[in-house]
């Protein structure tokens, strides 16, 4: 199999020479070029459609499972990228917090299809608040930190203590 497979390749060659050195003009080598590579490409393609014992059926049948996992598959890692960003920013958020000395036990995002913030819920206890204690205006000061650096409306930033 091996040997025929070689004999073709070798015929093909010399006949592939002999066809580019007749052409009548040189503008026409590139035309016969692309041609001949694409015979190229087929015999080499015998052999490895033989390993695989793939036919006609057999590569409809595979083609088919190509879409399906595609179309399947696409949603599933979209929806893994939008939980790993949701992730991303909820650790942000809480670097963010730090930096402001407030320590969130709990951080909620849900962002949309464009992941956009639509929605964050910080939850803190009161005994976690390191040693300092938060009013209105400091809890508007860190909504604000948020809104700024996220492009999140205020209204739909949440500060919950428990």
């Amino acid at each position: 199999m091996i040997y025929g497979w070689m004999k073709s390749i070798v015929i093909y060659l010399i006949l592939s020479g002999i066809v580019v050195n007749l052409a009548p003009a040189s503008n026409y080598k590139k035309y016969i070029n692309f041609f001949t590579g694409l015979l190229l490409l087929i015999i080499i393609a015998e052999p490895v459609s033989f390993l695989f014992n793939i036919g006609s059926l057999d590569i409809d049948r595979i083609l088919n499972d190509i879409e399906y996992n595609m179309s399947y598959g696409v949603s599933q890692d979209s929806e893994d990228i939008s939980n790993y960003y949701e992730l991303s920013i909820r650790d942000s958020i809480s670097s963010l917090l730090k930096e402001e000395g407030f320590s969130p036990s709990k951080i909620e995002v849900i962002t949309n299809e464009d992941y956009e913030i639509l929605k964050c819920t910080i939850n803190y206890e009161m005994s976690n608040a390191s040693n300092r204690s938060f009013d209105s205006e400091d809890i508007e000061q860190i909504k604000n930190r948020i809104s700024d650096v996220y492009n999140v409306e205020i209204d739909n930033i949440y500060i919950v203590s428990r």
